[in-house]
């Protein structure tokens, strides 16, 4: 732990304090350097700061340093005070600016863990409590490990082996829980895929409808224009084909890799697909998902995904900050089928189809909207599953996904036989 960026919290049990340790780099402007401080999904939409606020009222206390925790003083800890005044608890948190110092844990840093220790342990000791000598433990009186008690296996391959194992337990047991409760498992499912998309479709938002193109294509109409997302400035390029003829009430939402042009030939033309739904009566919807269609330069192709620039490479690195590009997309579906049920003019009923490789995108978006929202999916993932991606680029890759049940959850939390 280095010094000018650690908080000490000291957990309480009743009014008495049991525990201490130290949560570092308790600021705005950084949120960790390693992968021992980062894991997927641990800080979208927040960070330390509020991360350290998660233990008010027990104590807290914080020192800065002439490092990423300069601003403390006058961004986050006058909010992190303000939480503590609102518990009844301001003399339970303190900072003490150190930024004469550089990046460190020194003296003057120590000394102020001991002060602060000292008071909420009630250990009346004489202040200021100062550094004593001491004779330094070599490794083997540090050490668990002897004989008798040798350093358990380790390494890459141990690592993997560990998580296969880990999956093929935590598979057993949903797979035993949809023999004996399903529909305690189906509710486990669709918390935990909430969970792993990072949205639930009723958060799904607020969204607009801009016509940017409309023309009269003989037979039905053609719009052009975006869907957006007011709640979490999201914009989608969209096009509608309208039928011209009596509309059933339905619209099918098409999902494919290749975005909205899929619902056209290379010459222009609609496909035969295309041309039958609208014969049918229906409302035919194609949309650009993220990093794909209009969100791209001319022949440029995703076949990896961006990441922070970091010599390590670590999936942490990227998505413990930012949704994945698929949960993004799954995103994208949701705000189009949520704009489908509250446009005044919408359908009664929404129909999703999507190719094989759009189709896991589908799937999960139709799994969280539910029935009600999606009344019937056309979306066939093969043998597709997400624990089969091995590239942390994979623009499938999707942190979570196999520990609640992988596309077998998603089919059962649907009904799905599979």
């Amino acid at each position: 732990m280095a010094g000018g960026r650690e908080s000490f919290l000291l957990a309480a049990l009743d009014d008495r304090i049991s525990l201490s340790f130290p949560a570092v780099m308790v600021s705005t402007g950084m949120q960790g350097g390693c992968t021992c401080e980062n894991a997927c999904g641990l800080r979208i939409g927040t960070g330390n700061v509020e991360i350290a606020a998660l233990f008010a009222p027990k104590p807290q206390g914080l020192t800065s340093a002439d490092d990423w925790t300069r601003e403390m003083e006058s961004k986050g800890f006058p909010e992190l005070r303000k939480l503590y005044q609102l518990m009844g608890a301001g003399d339970r948190v303190s900072l003490k600016p150190l930024t004469h110092f550089g990046h460190n844990y020194n003296a003057v840093s120590r000394h102020a863990m001991y002060e602060w220790v000292n008071k909420h342990f009630d250990l009346n000791q004489n202040s200021p409590i100062l550094e004593k000598n001491f004779t330094r433990l070599t490794r083997d009186q540090m050490s668990v490990w002897n004989d008798n008690h040798p350093v358990p296996p380790s390494g890459e391959e141990f690592e993997v082996d560990l998580l296969k194992r880990m999956a093929e337990s935590n598979m057993k047991y949903l797979l035993d829980l949809a023999e004996s409760d399903p529909e305690k498992l189906r509710s486990i499912l669709l918390s935990g895929w909430q969970v792993v998309v990072g949205r639930r479709f009723a958060d799904s938002g607020q969204v607009k409808w801009k016509l940017t193109g409309k023309s009269d294509k003989g037979t039905y109409l053609e719009m052009s224009g975006t869907l957006d997302n007011t709640t979490y400035h999201e914009s989608l390029p969209v096009v509608f084909l309208h039928p011209k003829s009596q509309w059933n009430g339905r619209t099918r939402l098409l999902i494919s890799s290749r975005g909205k042009s899929a619902l056209y030939n290379p010459d222009g033309s609609i496909t035969a697909e295309v041309a039958q739904y609208l014969a049918k009566g229906s409302t035919v919807l194609g949309v650009d998902l993220f990093h794909q269609g209009e969100f791209l330069d001319q022949g440029q192709d995703v076949s990896q995904t961006r990441s922070v620039e970091n010599p390590r490479e670590s999936a942490a690195y990227t998505l413990g900050y930012n949704h994945s590009l698929c949960a993004q997309r799954i995103h994208d579906v949701m705000t189009t089928v949520q704009f489908l049920h509250t446009f005044e003019k919408g359908p009664s009923k929404v129909d999703l189809s999507s190719d094989r490789e759009a189709a896991p995108i589908a799937l999960a978006a139709a799994a969280l909207a539910g029935a009600d929202k999606v009344h019937s999916l056309d979306a066939d993932t093969g043998d597709f599953a997400f624990h089969e991606i091995h590239s942390i680029r994979h623009p499938d890759f999707l942190p979570g996904a196999t520990r609640f049940g992988d596309v077998r959850g998603l089919k059962f939390i649907l009904g799905i036989e599979d």
